[in-house]
């Protein structure tokens, strides 16, 4: 479980990347914001999760280290670094672009770093 007053710290390139914690956008402009924080943690029963995972777990398997997770689709766009869908896509394109995240996603990995409030 994650304790109150802790987090998830994104590692980019093997290294934490700390941001401001004042509302100041110029201070984070060059910061990513984190894909995975402690307010977006859930843990859900397989009937709830399973439709939203991807084919065989994304060839994911336990191996002591990781733990596979369901991200929104924006954040995953992100951590692929696809160009943001115009407003005025038609459902045709979101259902394209659905397809591409998808086949995409399988195998994405990112790595944290757990944090106190210590």
């Amino acid at each position: 479980a994650i304790a109150k007053g802790s987090s998830l710290a994104p590692l980019t390139d093997g290294k934490e990347v700390f941001r401001e914690t004042s509302n100041e956008t110029s201070a984070n402009a060059n910061n990513p914001q984190p894909p995975v924080n402690s307010s977006s943690l859930t843990i859900t029963p397989p009937e709830i999760s399973n439709p939203f995972l991807l084919a065989n777990d994304g060839g994911w398997q336990p191996d002591g280290k990781s733990l596979p997770i369901i991200l929104p689709q924006n954040t995953i766009e992100r951590l692929l670094t696809m160009d943001k869908l115009p407003d005025s896509a038609s459902a045709r394109q979101k259902l394209d672009r659905l397809k591409t995240v998808r086949e995409r996603a399988s195998g994405l990995t990112f790595q944290v770093c757990y944090r106190n409030d210590v």
